[in-house]
């Protein structure tokens, strides 16, 4: 193999491995940001139905989003200790939501009232909570509910170290490419990337605005088994969480990904407009050199 070759398959396997990269940004952006999930939830959740008041509706959401998305203590004390942790959280909105003074006092049912009244003699907040959740699905998360977010947390954490691993080795490829091949190479790599990355969310974005819901649909199909994600359109999970939520969240991924992939463009731009201007002026150099050598030469026959 050349080394022209060589270039060219590190500058492919650099770009690769950067596109990965900069989706997995715009991930980041959406998911390990709870003030992104508060705004959304602010702009989209259906606080017309809940039995939640908007501020604690909101604050539900970024609880629930912190359960899913970070350790929430699995790792030292168990998912079940991570469990009833949330429950505990949701009981005690559910309490203060249920007052005769909160403003969503009348959408709290009697049933729902016995359960939360029952609740101090029983030990452990996660089966209130289901118990909850059989009163009406809008009051609390169903353990189907429970179990769909712990899936997404295993997902995401299986995910976090191959990510990771991508990220390092787009560093390494690129910084290899500097060294034994050059600006162009990894200018190459650069501009691939940002093209290869705004061409696929291109795609994505033209299937989103046809059907976001069968994109939605497809997505989810990749990680999870059929019917452990989809949940009663009256149920506390799709009350915070809408369509429109995740409508939002896919427009947060989206601009923070073709960002990076716009700068990405352009840096691979400057760097081989660098290394054009650079060629330019050895070449020129080469060339003022030989002359002056011919001058030396001519002047030295005479």
């Amino acid at each position: 193999m050349n080394n022209a070759t060589q270039a060219k398959v590190v500058s492919i396997l650099a770009a690769l491995m950067l596109f990965f990269t900069y989706i997995a940004f715009g991930f980041t952006i959406c998911a390990t940001l709870p003030m992104t999930t508060e705004k959304l939830s602010l702009m989209t959740s259906d606080f017309d139905n809940s039995p939640y008041s908007k501020q604690d509706l909101t604050e539900l959401a970024v609880e629930v989003r912190n359960f899913t998305v970070d350790d929430y203590d699995r790792g030292e004390l168990g998912f079940d200790a991570a469990h009833n942790a949330l429950a505990e959280k949701i009981i005690d909105k559910a309490h203060s939501a249920s007052q005769a003074d909160s403003p969503t006092h009348d959408r709290w049912s009697k049933e729902a009232l016995e359960v939360l009244k029952a609740a101090n003699d029983d030990p452990s907040p996660a089966t209130t909570m289901q118990k909850l959740s059989e009163a009406g699905q809008q009051y609390a998360l169903s353990d189907e509910a429970i179990d769909h977010l712990n899936d997404v947390n295993d997902v995401l954490s299986r995910l976090f170290l191959p990510m990771l691993g991508i990220a390092v080795l787009a560093a390494f490829c690129l910084m290899a490419s500097l060294r034994y091949y050059g600006y162009n190479t990894a200018a190459k790599s650069l501009l691939y990337a940002g093209l290869s990355t705004l061409g696929i969310l291109a795609i994505l974005g033209i299937w989103a605005l046809v059907s976001f819901d069968s994109l939605f649909s497809a997505l989810h199909s990749l990680f999870f088994a059929a019917g452990t994600w989809t949940f009663p359109a009256n149920s506390l999970l799709i009350e915070m969480y809408p369509i429109d939520f995740w409508i939002g969240m896919a427009l947060v991924w989206l601009i923070s990904s073709c960002s990076i992939a716009l700068l990405s463009i352009i840096f691979g731009l400057l760097i081989k407009r660098a290394h054009k201007r650079n060629v330019e002026r050895k070449v020129e150099h080469e060339v003022q050199e030989t002359e002056v050598d011919k001058t030396a030469q001519v002047a030295c026959s005479d």
